[in-house]
């Protein structure tokens, strides 16, 4: 009989022995754990995260701070001046930090550089930077206006009203491409038929995961009365009139072509600004905060984790 390794235990004098078996079962499963934790953010982010925690390191290369004193507070604090000094804007800086909170949390690693040293230092440097907006331009309401009517004229009933439910769910419920339509980059991020729900003044609209993160969390889109632009009336003529199970896609098509089709209807309507389907989120959120949305609230109905959301909001 082959004898395996032997493991001290603290709590009793016995010595266990163990099969190899054992240890190989052991280190299949831990490399299991590691698949699932590098799974948890979308493989978009998790390029962003990877390139984000490097740069860091090439500035602890560049400084010679060795590796186990890189996580401290104060060599966190000059990096994240560093950033500011180059330019570099307050949301980017605190993307890089979640960053280096995911590789903390996911190697093992505790995490002291979140300090309240580190929270004022990002609002003084949010005070010297003048807020920059997406470099994509933003859906008004007058484009989503346009957007519809041109729907209806170019396009048969069915897809037309997938159209117009889809655009106007888009601007009102800050939709993400991936979560209106079907992205290979974060497949799981599509909304499902079950995960809207009518009610009498507004849509329930479920989210089993979103960018950054793998939890649930449910929004409430407001009915705005009998304007065209109205996403419950177009989700509600939408629903009515599809053949869809619970588990199918909200939306059976893939970005590229609802890209397409949004093209087309800028066309026909003549609108010469250039947009794309992330237009829509953009245009929502500066339409919700001329309207008084408290940033709180935003924050929370775009599902941002971070001020990202600041760089949304055309200035008035």
């Amino acid at each position: 009989m082959t004898r395996g390794t032997r493991i001290d235990h603290d709590d009793c004098e016995d010595m266990v022995i163990l099969q190899p078996w054992v240890f190989a079962g052991l280190t299949a499963l831990r490399q299991a754990a590691d698949s699932l934790i590098s799974m948890s953010v979308a493989p978009s982010s998790r390029r962003c995260y990877d390139a984000a925690v490097k740069r860091f390191k090439e500035f602890c290369l560049a400084y010679h701070i060795k590796d186990k004193y890189i996580f401290s507070p104060q060599y966190i604090e000059a990096y994240v001046t560093h950033l500011s000094q180059k330019g570099i804007n307050v949301s980017s800086i605190q993307s890089t930090l979640s960053a280096l909170r995911h590789y903390c949390r996911s190697n093992s690693i505790d995490i002291t550089f979140d300090t309240d040293r580190l929270s004022l230092l990002l609002r003084g440097i949010r005070q010297t930077q003048t807020p920059n907006c997406r470099p994509t331009n933003a859906v008004k309401l007058s484009h989503l206006t346009r957007i519809i009517s041109s729907a209806n004229a170019m396009f048969d009933q069915r897809l037309s009203l997938l159209l117009k439910a889809m655009f106007s769910l888009a601007f009102y419920g800050l939709l993400r491409p991936s979560e209106m339509c079907l992205s290979q980059a974060s497949p799981n991020h599509r909304l499902l038929r079950s995960d809207v729900i009518l009610k009498q003044n507004s849509l329930r609209v479920k989210f089993r995961s979103y960018k950054h993160s793998l939890r649930p969390v449910e929004i409430k889109v407001q009915r705005q009365g009998q304007q065209i632009t109205c996403p419950w009336l177009h989700m509600n003529n939408y629903l009515c009139s599809v053949s869809i199970q619970g588990s199918d896609p909200l939306f059976n098509c893939s970005v590229s072509e609802a890209s397409s089709w949004l093209h087309a209807c800028l066309t026909h309507s003549k609108i010469n600004t250039l947009l794309g389907l992330h237009s829509f989120r953009r245009g929502g959120a500066t339409w919700y905060s001329s309207h008084g949305m408290s940033d709180p609230c935003l924050k929370a109905l775009g599902r941002w984790t971070s001020d990202a959301y600041l760089s949304y909001v055309k200035p008035k």
